[in-house]
């Protein structure tokens, strides 16, 4: 008889052991959020992503047009071309002697002015504007000479800027685009690497990103880049430089267009 209550009460253990196991260990099904698939996660980030453009609102009612400059208007365009939300403020901050400024071209394609010698160095960009117009004018093997001379390598706004003027001379069908499109391609790889290694915010972080988006790159814009735009906002809901708590236009316009960029817009029809 004690034998036999020894056996149940083994087998009872037994039993016990089994529950405590399936309790402990059973797959957690029905519950998606316990092992979230990369899809989710992508899901997740977008409406963050989603949710930062819309705050962005707030910075762009707040400021007024007596800081505002020619790229950021350019920038601002191309966000309200993005989301109609921003028409208002658009319209708003236009100033109409933008129609006279050397980079309005950026703006409307199909202006008929011709520059002259003056207008060259007028903005301090040279190399920018003669790649602007570069249809307009007579662009040599030496204005290509001097714009490939202001490459540094290290991925800051000489190497920036040279990177758009190459942009800028496929997409006005300028010089040899043979050249053009080889250089781009090399300059883009040069400029992501540099990306990569880059840890501090700043305008030309995003300049790197934005520029990179309208050169056709957006599929080497990086998750990590875009989670360093999030986490760099100001309390204005923006973005200003890395050593200050103040926003810019210049930097949030740029930060914004990195942000739609990321989600799959057609940024790279900008001009």
């Amino acid at each position: 008889m004690r034998q036999r209550r020894l056996i149940i009460i083994f087998l009872c253990l037994i039993v016990l052991t089994i529950l405590v196991f399936i309790l402990l260990y059973k797959p957690d099904i029905g519950n998606k959020s316990s092992t979230p698939k990369p899809e989710d996660i992508k899901a997740v980030s977008k409406v963050l992503i989603e949710n930062t453009i819309s705050n962005a609102l707030f910075y762009y009612d707040s400021i007024s047009a007596d800081n505002f400059s020619d790229d950021d208007y350019l920038l601002l365009k191309e966000i309200a071309r993005m989301d109609k939300r921003f028409e208002p403020n658009l319209k708003r901050l236009y100033n109409i002697e933008f129609s006279n400024k050397p980079f309005y071209r950026l703006i409307d394609k199909n202006i008929s002015s011709t520059p002259n010698d003056e207008f060259w160095e007028s903005t301090g960009e040279y190399n920018l504007l003669r790649a602007l117009y570069c249809d307009k004018v007579d662009y040599s093997e030496k204005d290509f000479k001097k714009l490939t001379d202001m490459y540094r390598g290290d991925g800051m706004y000489l190497d920036a800027h040279m990177f758009l003027a190459l942009i800028l001379l496929e997409k006005n069908n300028c010089y040899d685009l043979q050249k053009v499109k080889m250089l781009k391609e090399k300059t883009a790889q040069e400029l992501i690497n540099i990306q990569d290694q880059d840890k501090a915010f700043r305008d030309i972080y995003v300049e790197r990103i934005t520029f990179l988006c309208w050169a056709g790159f957006k599929n080497d814009i990086k998750e990590e880049w875009i989670s360093k735009i999030n986490t760099s906002l100001k309390k204005d809901y923006a973005w200003g430089y890395f050593d200050t708590n103040i926003s810019n236009p210049h930097t949030s316009g740029l930060a914004l267009l990195s942000l739609f960029c990321y989600l799959d817009y057609e940024v790279e029809n900008f001009y």
